[in-house]
């Protein structure tokens, strides 16, 4: 009996650890997103897994990434976002791209669907996630890749886990969030495009004379020479 209580008083103690923890990365990335300017915060996720995060003020189009290399870009800047699983990346939007342009459209798959759609039940038990992350790349030459981490269990878990589950619906949520962006950005570039005049070529009329030959030229000459005196 008193192991079970040691070990239930040693399990309120992590749990208390974990949440004063994720209190004070939530008051040090308000901080963070508070030194922005411009920059009003609409929806932001933190990650409990490390120092990753993200926040959108969606009025200005604006993307502040949370992390050891914090950064504050606009949609313009958004060369591309990524689904990664474990390592591996399940599918990349590019701006500009037939990716793009399908989600303009809504056709493109989220994390969910990529990676649940066609597994029977049975598979989906079998399958293991060990890593969930959203990588995004930008044209800051300074610090161009960005990844935020949703998930991570070195040992995975099922599909069907609560936690997994959870974070997939997050990750969805804002990978459609960064493909709205994209698909934005990619509307608008192709809006000025339309908007921008045709400009009209001028043709320059050819000189009479360089389509003479030699000795019309000196007759011409003579004739001009003549008129002078």
């Amino acid at each position: 009996m008193e192991y079970l209580f040691a070990a239930f008083l040693i399990t309120i103690a992590l749990v208390a650890l974990a949440g004063r923890s994720q209190s004070k990365k939530e008051e040090k990335a308000a901080h963070l997103i508070s030194s922005f300017s411009n920059f009003t915060a609409h929806k932001k996720f933190l990650s409990i897994y490390d120092d990753s995060g993200i926040a959108i003020d969606t009025s200005r189009g604006r993307i502040a990434i949370l992390g050891k290399r914090p950064s504050l870009i606009d949609q313009r800047d958004i060369l591309s976002t990524e689904i990664v699983k474990d390592g591996f990346s399940l599918q990349k939007t590019n701006r500009g791209n037939q990716a793009t342009r399908a989600a303009v459209g809504g056709a493109l798959l989220g994390p969910i669907g990529l990676i649940v759609g066609g597994l029977t039940a049975s598979k989906r038990t079998e399958e293991k996630v060990k890593s969930l992350s959203l990588k995004i790349r930008t044209s800051k030459i300074s610090n161009p890749i960005h990844e935020v981490i949703f998930y991570k269990n070195p040992n995975g878990e099922s599909l069907d886990d609560s936690a997994v589950q959870q974070q997939l619906k997050e990750m969805e949520l804002w990978d459609s969030q960064l493909k709205a962006l994209l698909a934005t950005e990619f509307a608008s570039q192709e809006t000025t495009k339309d908007a921008m005049p045709t400009k009209k070529v001028t043709q320059i009329k050819a000189n009479p004379r360089e389509q003479m030959s030699v000795d019309e030229r000196k007759k011409l000459l003579k004739a001009e020479l003549s008129g002078m005196k």
